[in-house]
């Protein structure tokens, strides 16, 4: 799996659903689900919710957040880029290229 760029409206999320970590640091559950509809016009391919915990999981809860790929898959390589023989090209073992 690729790298998600994610962005959170910090302002949504259900303050009294955080809970302290045995380490002391203060937590929020996130739920990232992929787009039934694809890419959408800015790119983003993944929803965000938060998860509100075992007691308040049948509660409908709003959309924080967006998430997309951190790079395209399909992004060609650089003009500049040359393809370097494999060993079997260049027809010797002990070849390396570089």
């Amino acid at each position: 799996m690729d790298p998600l760029k994610i962005t959170i409206k910090v302002n949504k999320l259900d303050k009294s659903a955080f809970f302290r970590g045995k380490n002391g640091d203060i937590y929020a559950s996130l739920i990232v689900w992929p787009s039934n509809d694809g890419e959408d016009a800015f790119g983003n391919t993944c929803t965000l919710k938060q998860d509100l915990g075992k007691d308040r999981r049948e509660e409908k809860t709003q959309i924080i957040g967006n998430g997309k790929p951190l790079r395209k898959r399909s992004t060609p390589p650089p003009k500049n880029y040359e393809k370097l023989p494999t060993k079997q090209e260049a027809g010797d073992e002990d070849f390396i290229p570089f």
